[in-house]
């Protein structure tokens, strides 16, 4: 049978995994301001959720949307630049992101033709993976952080595609969420594997 060592997948991301006990939390950490920028996602989520019951226009909605995404590269490009990398932010980052691609979630399958299966299957994951965090944080388990591969990045930019192209109801829009769908698994195995080498050389 063919053995994989872990040493010959290691320069995929060599010297760019993070392992970090779990450290205090202080409430004093939001004001820093990457924080704030993460928490404007966390507002932009809460009013998608809203527009799902008070429907404004579109382009208010792909306004807040995309001003959403954008706040997902900058407070992490301005904890780095201004050294302000706290453990409130690497808690909220992943909560801000995961409540925005729910809301938008939420709003396509009440306001457009996208299927209402994958909402359901998206509360689920939603929910598993709080309480798995949840769980984690209160036992002081060490946290693990795969950095984004190409394929993750690619498949984070499908998604957000197919969500515009669905809120416009633009053609085509069913063979992206498709490639999406089955491009999403294949990455995540592709994580898993990544995040089981990280465990073993740990």
């Amino acid at each position: 049978m063919l053995k994989i060592e872990p040493k010959a997948v290691t320069p995929v991301w060599e010297g760019k995994e993070r392992s970090k006990e779990v450290q205090p939390v202080y409430l004093t950490q939001l004001w820093e301001i990457p924080n704030l920028v993460t928490c404007y996602r966390i507002i932009s989520a809460i009013a998608l959720f809203i527009f799902t019951f008070f429907t404004p226009r579109r382009w208010v909605v792909l306004v807040v949307y995309l001003t959403g995404l954008a706040s997902d590269k900058i407070d992490g490009t301005l904890a780095r630049w201004l050294k302000k990398e706290t453990p409130l932010g690497l808690r909220l980052e992943p909560v801000a992101d995961s409540l925005l691609v729910y809301a938008i979630l939420l709003y396509l399958t009440f306001h457009s033709d996208f299927p209402g299966w994958i909402l359901w299957i998206a509360s689920g994951v939603l929910v598993v993976g709080a309480f798995f965090t949840i769980i984690r944080t209160l036992l002081g388990k060490k946290e693990y952080y795969v950095p984004n591969f190409p394929e993750a990045k690619f498949m984070v930019f499908l998604f957000h595609l197919t969500a515009i192209m669905f809120l416009f109801s633009l053609p085509g829009r069913f063979l992206a969420l498709w490639l999406t769908i089955a491009g999403g698994g294949v990455t995540f195995i592709s994580y898993l594997v990544r995040l089981h080498y990280f465990h073993i050389e740990s």
